[in-house]
C-alpha cells in the first residue's frame, strides 16, 4: 500500500557544507527515485534544524505535519517535522517500483554526470 513513499535524507558533514555536495546528491537521488516510480518523498526534520527545514523548502519539500515534542536528543525534546516533496500525481493505479538494478544503466549514468557537473 506504502511501496510508493520513500522516506529521504542526505547528511553533509558541517566541513563540507556550502558546496554544492548536498543539492547534487538531492537532485541525483530524486532522479534515481522518480526513475524507480515513486510518487512521495518524505524528509523528517526536527523542529530545531532550521537550516535543514529551509533547506527542504528550498527543493520544493513542503510541510505538512507537526509531531510536538516527539524527539528527545542531547537533554531536550523535540518537534519533529514532516514535509513533502511530490515527484508525480497519484492517479489510477501505479505501476510496481523498480528495483535499482532495473533502471537502465545509460540513464543512471546521465543522472550521475549531471550531479556530478553541478559540483564543478
Amino acid at each position: 500500500a506504502y511501496q510508493w513513499d520513500c522516506d529521504v535524507s542526505v547528511y553533509v558533514s558541517e566541513q563540507f557544507q556550502r558546496r554544492g555536495i548536498a543539492s547534487a546528491l538531492y537532485a541525483a537521488l530524486e532522479a534515481l527515485l522518480d526513475l524507480q516510480g515513486y510518487h512521495n518523498l518524505y524528509a523528517i526534520i526536527t523542529g530545531e534544524n532550521y537550516k535543514s527545514l529551509s533547506y527542504h523548502k528550498a527543493l520544493g519539500y513542503e510541510p505538512m505535519a507537526v509531531m510536538p515534542n516527539s524527539g528527545f536528543k542531547q537533554g531536550a525534546w523535540y518537534d519533529v517535522f514532516w514535509y513533502r516533496k511530490v515527484l508525480r500525481p497519484c492517479q489510477g493505479e501505479p505501476a510496481p517500483i523498480r528495483s535499482y538494478a532495473q533502471l537502465r544503466p545509460m540513464a543512471v549514468e546521465q543522472i550521475f554526470s549531471r550531479c556530478q557537473d553541478m559540483l564543478h
